[in-house]
């Protein structure tokens, strides 16, 4: 947050609001982050209210066996791909997640794409 906010935050102020900031995340990054929200639509679901928060997570370069054991750990059947900034990638599940435990994520989820393609 930036201490002197612009525009509309001058004017809260000369209306007495002594705490005033200018959020430059974002309103989605408000809201991403189970802050308060108001207005007509406040208590309407919002896709960050109706996912689940506990799915586990891995990226390309972990090792499948290591993920596994998290995933069982966490009493899933898959796990969520995501890249270093979150986006989601694809899912490692099935054959893929019982591939050879020291292979690399991004190699098990080749792997599967190619036998998902000679079956179909």
């Amino acid at each position: 947050m930036r201490p002197q906010p612009p525009g509309c935050g001058r004017r809260l102020e000369s209306l007495g609001f002594t705490q005033v900031f200018d959020y430059v995340a974002g309103k989605a990054d408000w809201f991403a982050n189970g802050l308060p929200r108001e207005g007509k639509r406040a208590d309407s679901p919002q896709i960050g209210d109706l996912v689940r928060r506990d799915v586990p997570v891995c990226h390309l370069g972990d090792c499948v066996g290591e993920v596994l054991q998290r995933v069982q750990t966490a009493g899933w059947d898959q796990c969520v791909v995501v890249n270093n900034t979150g986006i989601v990638l694809g899912l490692l599940r099935g054959e893929a997640l019982h591939a050879a435990p020291e292979a690399p994520v991004a190699l098990a989820m080749g792997s599967e794409h190619e036998w998902n393609r000679k079956l179909g």
